[in-house]
């Protein structure tokens, strides 16, 4: 969907190493403090692939505050 079977290093990189991360996010979550820690680190990886997949340029949505005008 993002074009990840373009790559053709990321995509075996990204295909074994997925199930690594979250089998042991599901394994620690029951841990105190844990779940606010890695909402945090998620965030932070969310910001980079969104970073990497803009290829660095501002990426804006706009979103619109009122209804269309008919």
């Amino acid at each position: 969907m993002i074009g990840l079977s373009e790559e053709p290093v990321l995509e075996p990189l990204v295909a074994g190493a997925w199930p690594l991360p979250v089998a042991f996010r599901e394994g620690i979550i029951p841990v105190p403090g844990v779940p606010a820690v890695m909402w945090t680190l998620e965030g932070a990886i969310r910001r980079f692939v969104l970073l990497f997949l803009a290829e660095g340029q501002p990426n804006a949505i706009n979103l619109p505050d009122t209804d269309r005008p008919e």
